[in-house]
Formats: structure tokens, C-alpha cells, sequence
């Protein structure tokens, strides 16, 4: 009963922490964006810009320098739809299913969940609480507002490797019990 206890408190700390840092990568994400330069970004013909590669070294540094990031782009509402405007992907790269990854200024977000939808349009951040699917896998998700774009745009992260981070604490109690059982004989 104790390592049950034990077990569910230290999982709940570590979710915790997992949804704290994808808020705190996501805000400090956040204040690199040019807004001004977001709120020009209506068609993918500008992608080819040197405005636009620049614009997305923000998130491309982010992305390379934590290997739990498995996405990192900005998105915005417009007459109640979902559209991607920078996604660093790079272009031609797939998920483990053959999906292409990288989504272009424009693109529609038709995977948007629930709670991405209430983020959009209340300009509140969210983290998800557990793991939910798009059409690019499995993630934990966070939608960060953007200042100074009437809360419409957000910077969305998701951390592919959520179950390796509490496969030890499920292993770790498993071997407790098994040890704590295996003790009484």
C-alpha cells in the first residue's frame, strides 16, 4: 500500500514538472517571435524569404537544443479554423508512419483538439495533462499565448518522449512490489 502511495505521488510530481517545463520552453519561446512580422504571413509564397528563414531561428535553436521537443511552431485562428504560419521543420522529413512533418504558412490545423481551441480563443495557456494524438502521433502539448497579437497566436510544444520519462518510476515500483512480495516467503 505504501509503495502505491509512494508510486502515485512521485508520478503526479513528475507530470508536474513535465507540463511546468513545456510552459516555461514555450513562454521564453514566445518572446523571441516578431510579431509584426507574423501578423504578414498570410501566403506560403513568402516562405522562400530571408525574413521568413530568419524568423524561424527561434524555434529552430529551441528545437535542437532539447531532443524531447518534437515540434515547435506558431498557429492562429481565423474564422474559427486553425492555420500553421512558422513551422522549423525541415522540409521533406516524416514521422515514423511516413506522415510528412513539416506544415507551411497557411496550412489548415485540422487535428486541433479541444483545449487548443479554448487556448486560441480565451488567450490562455495550456498544457495538457496527457498524452493526446494528432495526425503526427502521440504528444503532451502546450499552447502559449503571444503577446501583442490580440492573443490569437501560439507556439505549440510537444514532448514525444513523455512515456520514457516514467517508464523508471512504473519499472522502479513494479520491482518494489515484486521485491516486497517475493520478501514474504
Amino acid at each position: 500500500m505504501t509503495t502505491y502511495f509512494i508510486y502515485q505521488h512521485s508520478m503526479k510530481a513528475l507530470k508536474d514538472e513535465i507540463q511546468n517545463s513545456i510552459r516555461r520552453t514555450a513562454s521564453a519561446i514566445s518572446q523571441f517571435i516578431d510579431t509584426e512580422f507574423h501578423q504578414t504571413l498570410t501566403h506560403r509564397a513568402k516562405e522562400p524569404s530571408a525574413a521568413y528563414r530568419e524568423a524561424l531561428i527561434p524555434q529552430e535553436k529551441a528545437q535542437a537544443a532539447d531532443p524531447a521537443i518534437a515540434f515547435v511552431y506558431t498557429v492562429i485562428m481565423r474564422s474559427e479554423k486553425v492555420f500553421f504560419i512558422i513551422d522549423p521543420t525541415p522540409e521533406g522529413e516524416r514521422d515514423d508512419r511516413g506522415t510528412l512533418k513539416k506544415s507551411h504558412i497557411g496550412d489548415e490545423y485540422t487535428g486541433a483538439i479541444s483545449k487548443m481551441l479554448y487556448a486560441l480563443t480565451h488567450g490562455e495557456q495550456i498544457v495538457e495533462s496527457k498524452l493526446t494524438e494528432n495526425n503526427w502521433g502521440w504528444f503532451l502539448s502546450g499552447d502559449i499565448p503571444v503577446k501583442n497579437l490580440n492573443g490569437k497566436l501560439f507556439v505549440g510544444l510537444s514532448a514525444s518522449d513523455y512515456m520514457g520519462r516514467l517508464e523508471p518510476f512504473k519499472r522502479a515500483t513494479g520491482r518494489t512490489i515484486m521485491t516486497g512480495f517475493l520478501s514474504r516467503f
